[in-house]
């Protein structure tokens, strides 16, 4: 028969906290640990008092965490990092270059935006799992896409002018456009 662990000290100095053991008992136990215990046990009560988070705000909490849904060929990718709440946040802080990165079903693409002179954006990235036809499109709000080739390890860099305005990138194989980003804010200055 194995003998029974002695029982924690922060243990015991809840039980006598909460009333669970006399409190004679919190006289053989470290004042300090004492002073925790009942200092988490009325942290705890308060926060089981306090009014319950509203359903639509959790579900809004929980869908920031969720693993975006692919359906069909095309994926939407969405932002993972570098942002909060949105897309421009992502690009805050003129004259930095930031990093931002898409990810979906069919892999990853990671870009390094940096400001250039005359408000142009120098971009470099990688995609992960390119094959021999694919290609980046480089979509403005003003004048045609423009397309950019990779390497055979997925690297590529482009310039994008400061007259295209907000762009997105479009990853094309052959002729068909398998996924596009969210459009992308040129960053205030």
């Amino acid at each position: 028969m194995t003998p029974t662990p002695p029982p924690d000290l922060f243990t015991l100095a809840c039980d006598v906290a909460v009333g669970r053991a006399p409190a004679a008992e919190a006289a053989a136990l470290p004042g300090e640990v004492v002073a925790l215990a009942r200092k988490v046990v009325a942290l705890g009560r308060l926060v089981a008092s306090t009014p319950r988070c509203p359903p639509a705000v959790l579900a809004r909490a929980e869908a920031l965490f969720r693993a975006p849904r692919a359906t069909g060929p095309a994926v939407l990718w969405r932002l993972l990092f570098d942002s909060w709440g949105g897309l421009a946040p992502a690009l805050r802080g003129a004259g930095r270059p930031r990093f931002l990165r898409w990810s979906g079903e069919n892999g990853s693409l990671d870009v390094e935006v940096a400001p250039v002179e005359g408000g142009a954006l120098h971009l470099r990235g990688t995609l992960d799992g390119p094959r021999a036809d694919t290609s980046i499109a480089i979509e403005g709000e003003h004048g045609k896409p423009r397309h950019v080739e990779l390497s055979p390890g997925g690297a590529f860099e482009a310039t994008v002018p400061a007259a295209t305005g907000a762009f997105s990138l479009a990853v094309r194989v052959g002729r068909r456009t398998v996924a596009r980003t969210e459009r992308i804010p040129r960053s205030a200055e």
